[in-house]
């Protein structure tokens, strides 16, 4: 006899006939796109691409090593800091 009852991980929203009606894809498709306005805080800056952002948010190399490491699932090699 279990201890604790089952409780769901998942909240269920009930019926179908009790959710919100929406557009069909169609119609959706259909509706003139609107351009998506990005606001900005104060003392805050929009970037369009990763190029244009302080070099040290560019993506980085991966080394021969760590790619390796990668490939083979990591078990047999110990990456060390640097």
């Amino acid at each position: 006899m279990p201890l604790h009852k089952h409780v769901p991980l998942i909240k269920f929203l009930g019926p179908r006939s009790l959710l919100p009606a929406h557009k069909p894809a169609a119609a959706a498709a259909a509706a003139p796109a609107a351009a998506p306005v990005v606001r900005t805080a104060p003392g805050r800056f929009e970037y369009s691409s990763r190029s244009e952002m302080p070099k040290r948010f560019w993506a980085k190399e991966f080394r021969p090593v760590e790619i390796d490491a990668i490939d083979s699932g990591g078990a047999d090699v110990i990456l060390t800091g640097a």
